[in-house]
């Protein structure tokens, strides 16, 4: 915050303020479905498939709060679709591997056999630094040739193509 605020060290008020902000806005929007953060296209869906291959482990690693990340669970009501939740309050912040390796630790599994799907350079970065395979999404704020060069594996314009990419071909 103090960075985002241009500020040489953290203040808390300014922290406090943030933490009463988002708790209301995170209240309204479990009140109103109008307000919930939308998922992008074909995410559900897609997701709801691979959770449905025996064997395939869905997890999440997230700069987000855990109080945060529940939040957005809750709003699409996913508490416990995903066998490992990793966020900011679990391990060091992104690009460090930690949230990822944490992850493959809870599921019982290994790089090898691990994909990082993400929109930043912190998500390729991370992928990277874990040793799994990086894929990016065309989405995020920064470009895919960017991504790319970071060393993402390959590139998702749609989402519904993941499972593909992961070599589920018949999930389609």
């Amino acid at each position: 915050m103090a960075k985002l605020a241009g500020l040489a060290e953290p203040d808390d008020l300014l922290t406090r303020t943030y933490r009463e902000v988002i708790g209301a806005m995170h209240e309204r929007a479990l009140a109103d479905p109008a307000l919930r953060a939308p998922l992008f296209p074909k995410v559900a869906e897609t997701l709801s498939l691979l959770k449905q291959r025996s064997g395939l482990k869905l997890g999440i690693a997230t700069g987000k709060s855990r109080k945060g990340t529940e939040f957005v669970l809750a709003q699409h009501d996913w508490q416990g679709f995903f066998d490992t939740v990793q966020t900011a309050d679990d391990a060091p912040s992104k690009p460090h591997p930690g949230m990822v390796l944490r992850a493959m630790a809870e599921v019982g599994t290994m790089a090898e056999r691990t994909a990082m799907v993400g929109d930043s350079s912190y998500d390729i970065d991370m992928a990277v630094a874990a040793g799994v395979t990086p894929i990016a999404v065309s989405w995020g704020f920064q470009s895919v040739s960017h991504l790319v060069c970071l060393g993402a594996q390959h590139a998702l314009t749609d989402f519904g193509d993941l499972p593909s990419v992961l070599g589920f071909a018949d999930a389609a």
